[in-house]
């Protein structure tokens, strides 16, 4: 039997850090904490964790939107880092990004086929005089009608001005897709309808996504592998189908662990977790889970953990070792 192909990597990131000041002239404070990972074109990547860990952080460094401290990041083989002038002009219609908030990404001034000409123009990719025959054909990509492209955003619901928000990241013809909690903000029912949209999007286009949430059970069904990321760094890493079956970090389980089940009378092993999480300003030592981890034991508040197989977890040595 034939292997697969492997696709080859169109993103790629190697030990990014992006700190902030400090108060009062102290240390800085390390969002992202050196975090590595790829992206196969076409594939998607879920990138999930509690709010703060840093997961949207990541995305806007990506996309330049944020500086970075140190690290590497290459689109397509290019150096994203060291970009200026017409090549960083040009990773902002190879890369584009959804943003969490679909009331406050759109400029309530502007009709949508301003909105959606805008970028249109800007990156050369329609004459003016084919501007209102794109945005139609964009509006009817996201599920929406063309005419609707005279309304100014007021007039949508919250579902219907993210699909607009992803017409507009669509306008360029991006190879990259980041999607920044896309879904948070709306309806359990709009989530579903959203997510099953960037599915078919990603199939149609061949668009390669970097998927961020807070939510385990949103990134399921459209994530390849899947990130767990905890006071900016990664802590389980693996495709997508054995994290969810088989979690083998203690802060994945407790994630999945608090995913809701349609089934009432199915049982239920909950695991809660004590505390909060620690301020980037004043990480634990050793591991950085360990004040709230129901498995603590030995070397976990004193070591920081190696990443075996994917996992950063002294636990995954023991198993190793027994």
């Amino acid at each position: 039997m034939s292997q697969p192909v492997q696709q080859p990597v169109l993103l790629r990131v190697t030990d990014l850090v992006v700190e902030y000041p400090g108060r009062a002239g102290g240390p800085p404070l390390r969002a992202v904490d050196g975090i590595s990972f790829a992206i196969p074109r076409g594939r998607t990547l879920g990138l999930v964790g509690e709010s703060g860990c840093g997961k949207s952080t990541t995305g806007r460094a990506i996309l330049r939107l944020t500086p970075t401290a140190r690290g590497a990041v290459t689109l397509d083989g290019r150096d994203v880092l060291a970009l200026h002038g017409g090549g960083l002009f040009e990773l902002r219609r190879r890369a584009q990004i959804v943003f969490q908030d679909p009331f406050s990404s759109l400029n309530p001034r502007l009709t949508v086929l301003s909105t959606l000409a805008e970028p249109l123009l800007l990156h050369r990719r329609a004459a003016r005089r084919e501007v209102r025959d794109r945005v139609a054909v964009l509006l009817e990509q996201v599920g929406l009608t063309p005419d609707m492209m005279h309304r100014y955003p007021s007039q949508f619901s919250g579902g219907q001005r993210q699909r607009i928000g992803i017409a507009r990241a669509l306008a360029v013809e991006p190879e990259l897709l980041i999607c920044d909690e896309p879904v948070s903000a709306l309806d359990v029912t709009v989530q579903a309808q959203i997510v099953n949209l960037l599915r078919d999007l990603q199939e149609q286009l061949e668009l390669t996504l970097l998927f961020i949430a807070h939510d385990l059970s949103v990134v399921r069904h459209i994530s390849d592998e899947v990130a767990v990321m905890y006071l900016g760094r990664i802590v389980e890493h693996g495709p997508g189908d054995r994290v969810y079956e088989t979690p083998r970090h203690p802060y994945t389980q407790a994630l999945l662990s608090a995913v809701p089940k349609p089934d009432p009378e199915a049982p239920r092993d909950r695991i809660l977790l004590t505390g909060d999480v620690p301020s980037p300003s004043d990480v634990p030592s050793g591991c950085r889970f360990h004040p709230r981890c129901p498995q603590v034991f030995g070397p976990c508040a004193e070591v920081d953990p190696p990443v075996v197989d994917g996992v950063a977890c002294h636990l995954m040595g023991e198993s190793q070792s027994t």
